[in-house]
């Protein structure tokens, strides 16, 4: 079974996830979600609200899959961040986790082995830090895709990536007000 993750967003115009496709041997059969509370009309499809793990965890595939060699990390960030509520939710593991990556033989979620974590849940001062673990799955088996098109530029990968971190900033600035 060939390693597999696929990112479909909505559009372009106000890129927001609407489905996921996962495999990978450690779960057998691929795990496919779409956004929403239910599933509803897809049979045999988990489901995922957009929240800010979710943003989170989007926003860490999209840099893993445009990671430059030299980099560091992929999600850095303090209290409120997409980072640190990425980070929160690997600690809790909801229900999204399950039906989006699958979970291991004793019942963690795969998406704990696909992020490397330095300061988990914050314990000490400073910030969150999460990089895409390349050594567990590769980025070349990443598919970015809006709508039924697969995103083949790099240009249109780092838009979204900007679009939901600008997002995430304003949303905290409007929430602040």
């Amino acid at each position: 079974m060939t390693k597999h993750l696929a990112l479909e967003f909505c559009s372009l115009s106000e890129p927001a996830l609407c489905r996921t496709c996962f495999v990978h041997p450690l779960i057998g059969t691929p795990r496919k979600t779409v956004r929403g509370k239910a599933a509803g009309a897809y049979l045999g499809v988990g489901s995922f609200e957009w929240s800010r793990a979710v943003r989170g965890a989007a926003l860490l595939v999209l840099k893993a899959r445009l990671r430059k060699p030299d980099s560091e990390v992929d999600l850095l960030g303090g209290a409120r961040s997409l980072a640190a509520s990425l980070d929160y939710a690997l600690d809790k593991q909801p229900g999204w986790m399950s039906e989006m990556f699958g979970e291991d033989s004793s019942g963690n979620s795969i998406l704990k082995r696909l992020v490397l974590r330095s300061n988990p849940g914050r314990k000490r001062i400073g910030p969150v830090a999460l990089t895409f673990n390349t050594q567990f799955f590769p980025v070349a088996n990443i598919e970015i895709r809006i709508g039924d098109r697969a995103v083949l530029d790099d240009a249109v990968i780092a838009y979204l990536a900007q679009w939901l971190e600008w997002d995430d900033a304003h949303q905290s600035v409007t929430v602040a007000a």
